[in-house]
């Protein structure tokens, strides 16, 4: 990762594409810019008096690649209104935005069925943060050498101010393995939507902070003055979670989702014949950066070679 995993050449780019890369939140800015206008059509066309109404988001958050886009859109102007994170129980963020302390943990990272989202400490927090203090990079430089310390913590409500701004700002709910199931089957009732477990998490994390009642329906806030509505990021299809589905709706659910609602490119994907995987092993007599160089070049003969099939 980092600028070490970045290369450049004549010919193509190649770097990471996870959250790590500003490019990622940046992209994913677009995302809620189409929520928002979608959402806008929606509430004003079925009710034409909520032309000043609020809108919040709830976002399965694991790495907070996702919500920092969604922060990074409101900065710059989307008019949005508390970002909330649906967090399974590896929950440092929850624990940093209701109590204001970011601790690195020990412990070992818990199984979940929500896996996309299992993080320890979720690095675009940093991100999130310097965006949260108006970019003030000697306060954020300061929490996170506090991180890196003796204590491996810090405490955002140590200071009053941003303390405050993060509390107006986010809100986060703590999800269960068992409340995602919950969660996925509501869905499934009461909207016929077959989710996967990471929606699910965010869904189940709208109910706990009082966005839904208990048929899964939108509760018309208005704490504002406001109409507030909430829109729940769908971060995926679930045919990619066999386990999940099958552990919350049970086995006959899934064989029906297979048959009659599986995505077709997906149903084509399975349906191709399995390559070996392709196995880098180290040379011991070679240095790590030798090593690396053989799998980058084998690894740039295989897209080349993919690319070529699709040409």
């Amino acid at each position: 990762g980092g600028e070490q995993g970045d290369h450049e050449d004549n010919y193509n780019i190649i770097c990471g594409v996870n959250s790590y890369n500003i490019g990622r939140p940046l992209m994913q800015m677009v995302h809620f810019v189409w929520t928002y206008l979608r959402a806008r059509d929606q509430i004003i066309s079925s009710s034409p008096s909520h032309q000043d109404f609020c809108l919040d988001i709830v976002i399965p958050t694991g790495a907070m690649g996702n919500i920092a886009g969604c922060y990074m859109a409101k900065k710059i102007g989307l008019p949005l209104g508390v970002l909330c994170a649906g967090v399974n129980i590896n929950d440092v963020t929850n624990t940093a935005f209701q109590t204001g302390v970011v601790k690195k943990t020990t412990e070992p990272m818990k199984s979940t069925l929500s896996e996309a989202i299992n993080i320890q400490l979720p690095y675009n927090l940093e991100r999130l943060l310097f965006y949260l203090t108006d970019q003030n990079h000697n306060q954020v430089k300061e929490w996170y050498t506090r991180l890196e310390g003796p204590d491996q913590c810090y405490e955002i409500k140590q200071n009053k101010v941003w303390w405050t701004k993060l509390q107006s700002e986010f809100r986060s709910a703590r999800v269960t393995d068992e409340e995602l199931c919950a969660a996925m089957r509501d869905l499934l009732e009461n909207y016929g939507y077959w989710a996967d477990p990471h929606t699910s998490v965010a869904f189940a994390a709208a109910q706990k902070l009082n966005y839904l009642d208990q048929n899964g329906k939108n509760n018309d806030n208005d704490d504002n003055g406001k109409g507030t509505h909430v829109a729940i990021m769908a971060t995926a299809a679930a045919c990619k979670f066999q386990l999940p589905v099958e552990t919350a709706l049970g086995n006959e659910k899934w064989e029906e989702y297979e048959r009659h609602y599986f995505p077709s490119r997906g149903k084509k994907l399975n349906e191709m014949t399995e390559k070996s995987p392709i196995l880098y092993s180290a040379d011991t007599s070679k240095t790590l950066e030798e090593n690396q160089a053989v799998w980058e070049a084998r690894t740039r003969q295989l897209i080349e070679g993919l690319l070529g099939s699709y040409k």
